[in-house]
């Protein structure tokens, strides 16, 4: 037996469980871009898999929060959408998000909130969900950096119990994906039960909701029927998007679906032309009223508000430069970056003091800050002078 295998069976034996209120879960299994872990479920009583994929940089930035991303169907579709999703914020159409995919024990029983005439077991999707909400998310809430906005993506049953979980338990998810979600299988029951309650209630929202289906029989109809019960709803507490794909399978579709989904739910993330060169307002606008539209607060990005600043200073506002890099100082308190920043418009400036205390901040974040330690050392001899 190798020294590795050798080293895991002595981890498996001797880690402990994490404790999250009255769940055991266990410690994180490190694989190459995510890990791991399983959580020991008293509503299912159930040992069930899941795998967290953080995103880049998380490590590094201590007050950051990030949205929470469900893929059922977790062994088949995690990686690609997590992946998806990390493309999605190099290109600044959408935040880093935490991504965690569920592995099935019982798909058919899990994903269906009635019970199906042609299966014998079905019908657990409410116990499901509660599994969701009551121990994976919260334990997600405890465990990681969440800023308690949830997102679930699903696949045929799983399609149809994210859409469940949106309209019906809106206390559970903001937004939902859903490839090909199979709202005719159950019979009608849970197409009316969302009319019974669009009719009833109206959830909080702000909320999202992607339906999309390929070439298939029996779909057609009730995304149509859903697409009737939805359209009153539009742009007051829902947001929604539907899209057909010719020439897609059932299998397929999802492939088109990820990056449809994410770029439909993150609709006006980017920035638009011309914002940057306009200065901090018009991106302060902005990320206003991207807070509205997603339901949460949405903070300027660290890069975006240092660059503000750097422009700033190349256009000879020294004062206005401070004043952002200090805004960022406040926003990422822990970046290292934010105070280097600061204490280089404050050099600037003059204020040679105030400069010096700012890179000390920002090599006590970061000992291997190169530049502070060599300014350091240059305000060290002008002082002398």
């Amino acid at each position: 037996m190798s020294r590795f295998f050798c080293l895991l069976i002595a981890f498996v034996i001797v880690a402990s469980p994490v404790i999250a209120g009255s769940v055991q879960v266990s410690p994180p299994t490190d694989n190459v871009a995510s890990h791991t872990r399983v959580l020991h479920s008293k509503v299912l009583d159930q040992a069930r898999n899941f795998t967290v994929h953080l995103p880049f940089g998380y490590e590094q930035q201590p007050d950051r929060r990030y949205p929470v991303l469900v893929v059922l169907d977790g062994d088949a579709y995690t990686g690609l959408i997590a992946e998806t999703a990390h493309l999605f914020w190099i290109n600044g159409e959408a935040p880093p998000l935490i991504v965690v995919g569920i592995s099935n024990i019982d798909r058919t029983y899990d994903f269906t909130p009635f019970p199906l005439d042609a299966e014998t077991v079905s019908g657990g999707g409410t116990n499901f969900l509660r599994f969701l909400d009551e121990e994976l998310l919260a334990f997600m809430d405890q465990e990681y950096r969440t800023n308690g906005y949830r997102v679930i993506f699903g696949h045929s049953f799983g399609g149809l119990i994210g859409v469940y979980a949106l309209i019906c338990q809106p206390d559970i998810f903001n937004a939902c994906i859903a490839a090909s979600p199979a709202l005719y299988s159950d019979r009608g029951r849970t197409l009316r039960t969302i009319e019974k309650t669009l009719a009833d209630q109206t959830p909080d929202g702000p909320k999202f909701l992607y339906l999309s289906m390929a070439d298939e029989l029996g779909y057609a109809e009730s995304l149509d029927f859903l697409k009737e019960k939805l359209e009153p709803n539009d742009d007051q507490w829902l947001r929604w998007q539907e899209r057909r794909h010719p020439g897609e399978t059932h299998g397929s579709v999802v492939l088109r679906v990820i990056p449809d989904g994410l770029r439909g739910l993150f609709e006006n993330w980017q920035l638009p032309p011309g914002a940057m060169a306009a200065g901090w307002e018009p991106v302060r606008d902005h990320y206003e009223r991207l807070s509205k539209q997603m339901g949460y607060y949405v903070m300027v990005p660290e890069g975006r508000l240092n660059l503000l600043g750097y422009n700033a200073l190349g256009n000879g506002d020294t004062a206005e430069a401070i004043r952002l890099f200090r805004l960022n100082t406040r926003f990422y308190p822990t970046s290292a970056n934010t105070w280097d920043s600061l204490a280089e418009g404050l050099m600037k400036n003059g204020d040679l003091a105030a400069a010096t205390t700012n890179y000390r901040k920002s090599l006590q974040l970061n000992p291997e800050n190169e530049n502070a330690t060599r300014m350091l050392m240059i305000l060290g001899k002008k002082k002398k002078d």
